[in-house]
């Protein structure tokens, strides 16, 4: 049991190819349920030295993409941050505090889907103005240059999984992939523990899953916070541990199930199982 206080925490299984390679923009059209003749326009996914989608690729040319280590800053490991947001006010709050967090927030890049309608704020909007208080994350250009947005109207969302499809596209090459909602707190050093336990897995397929813990808006600052009035650690209702026991070991357990919050390694999971 990871028991982490995270409001979403979680890596996903790719590999981890290295950055420099730009994505060809491509049109394919969503289900029916769009208005007629509308397509949405997205990038392909990310593919070293390959021009194209894994999707459209035979298994020939796929086994040919040797997987190497992810894009790394200063010779460490990088964590791609995806989320979805629908008109959530709270996503430019969630990646200011994953940055003021982060033991090493120059190997964190996020990639946002904001479905937004006209006067909503975007997930790269300072909760302060930047003349009068610089030292916001969101004001910073080097923390900026790493949040990779695609912007799409509110009325041509189709849901969040749709959604998270596009953030995966937004992917460079970084070493880790972590995928949270766009109303998340973080814990301290946060990155540094995740990579701490996924190291401690000891499998480079690890996908560490976990279910947040509870946060609350503070009215006044309008900002998330941990809720401290009660310490629990969120379990899944279904899931069935060996004997109805859950092993408290010093490697993670193996289990079949995860939540949408995860974090993957630079595995080879998007090569061997091409989207």
């Amino acid at each position: 049991v990871l028991c982490i206080f995270l409001l979403s925490a979680m890596i996903v299984s790719y590999v981890a190819h290295r950055r420099g390679e730009s994505l060809s923009p491509g049109k394919k059209n969503l289900p029916e349920s769009l208005p007629p003749g509308l397509n949405l326009s997205t990038p392909l996914y990310y593919v070293h030295g390959v021009n194209g989608s894994l999707a459209d690729m035979s298994s020939e040319t796929i086994s040919k993409i040797d997987p190497v280590d992810g894009y790394q800053v200063d010779g460490k490991r990088t964590i791609f941050v995806k989320l979805a947001a629908f008109r959530d006010r709270l996503c430019p709050r969630t990646i200011e505090h994953a940055y003021s967090k982060a033991a090493y927030p120059s190997r964190v890049v996020f990639g946002a889907v904001q479905q937004l309608e006209p006067g909503d704020p975007t997930c790269t909007t300072p909760e302060r103005p930047c003349l009068l208080f610089p030292d916001q994350p969101l004001c910073s250009p080097s923390l900026l240059n790493n949040i990779r947005i695609y912007e799409m109207k509110a009325s041509e969302a189709r849901g969040p999984f749709v959604a998270r499809a596009y953030a995966e596209k937004l992917y460079r090459g970084e070493t880790f992939v972590l995928q949270v909602d766009a109303h998340t707190v973080f814990a301290d050093r946060w990155d540094e523990i995740l990579e701490s336990q996924w190291d401690a897995a000891d499998n480079e397929m690890a996908v560490l899953s976990h279910y947040p813990s509870i946060a609350i808006v503070d009215e006044a600052s309008k900002t998330l916070l941990p809720d401290t009035r009660k310490v629990s650690v969120p379990v899944m209702c279904d899931a069935v541990y060996e004997n109805n026991l859950i092993k408290y070991g010093s490697q993670p357990e193996i289990n079949v199930q995860s939540e949408r919050k995860r974090l993957g390694n630079a595995g080879n999971e998007l090569k061997d199982r091409p989207l």
